[in-house]
């Protein structure tokens, strides 16, 4: 998907928008709109990625740009990826800026996630294969936040962040599995960005870990609280 991420400071607003998924060897292309709230100088912008992608070098910017209220600087940054690596995390970006008449440096800041995964069409007929699971696995677990996703819209999580297309079928299976189906879940459109965006989560889940069936160690079926009661003890001295 294509996802547009917004900050803003008292100087600008900014929306960047990029894809959260893209397949090996495919470029990841940022566009990045800034309006300035009020006169402002634009000093410089910079990138801390994950190292399944790499920014093209020598893109040129045209910064440092002065800005009066209600004017807009539009840019491309475009970044490239291994045809043979796959990978995923977050990327960071930090713009540089200046109000006018001043000399202290402020900074409009801003995250988005990236996967960089072989598109895959996972089969409604059998389980998800290993390769799937450990994207799934690793994904999920990658952070807080995108446990929160999965909750959101497990069907889109596996095409926005995963690159697997499930049918509907296996979607509904899923759903059983997780026990999402009595939930109220997905949740709408509007409420699947919201979460996608930090600006919502499950109240009370603080983050979903996922775990392989195989790595789980056994366990009883049925927790017996007489078995952790207090007794009281007669001693006689």
């Amino acid at each position: 998907m294509q996802l547009t991420t917004p900050t803003e400071t008292p100087l600008v607003q900014v929306a960047a928008t990029a894809p959260t998924v893209v397949q090996p060897g495919e470029e990841v292309v940022v566009t990045i709109a800034v309006e300035a709230r009020q006169p402002v100088e634009l000093l410089a912008l910079q990138w801390e990625a994950p190292e399944v992608v790499r920014l093209v070098p020598d893109q040129r910017l045209d910064l440092p740009v002065s800005l009066r209220a209600g004017e807009r600087f539009e840019a491309r940054q475009v970044f490239l990826t291994d045809p043979q690596q796959e990978g995923f995390g977050e990327m960071h970006a930090t713009l540089a800026l200046r109000g006018e008449g001043e000399t202290a440096r402020t900074a409009a800041s801003w995250t988005a996630w990236i996967s960089v995964f072989e598109p895959m069409k996972a089969p409604d007929d059998e389980p998800l294969n290993d390769r799937g699971r450990r994207r799934l696995i690793e994904v999920v677990n990658a952070r807080a936040r995108n446990g929160h996703i999965f909750l959101a819209d497990s069907v889109a999580f596996f095409d926005d962040f995963l690159h697997i297309l499930i049918s509907e079928r296996l979607a509904a299976v899923l759903a059983r599995e997780f026990g999402f189906a009595d939930e109220g879940l997905p949740l709408d459109r509007a409420a699947y960005l919201r979460v996608i965006l930090g600006l919502l989560s499950f109240y009370g889940i603080e983050k979903l870990e996922l775990i392989a069936e195989e790595e789980c160690e056994e366990s009883d079926d049925r927790f017996d609280p007489d078995e952790a009661r207090e007794v009281a003890y007669e001693i006689n001295l």
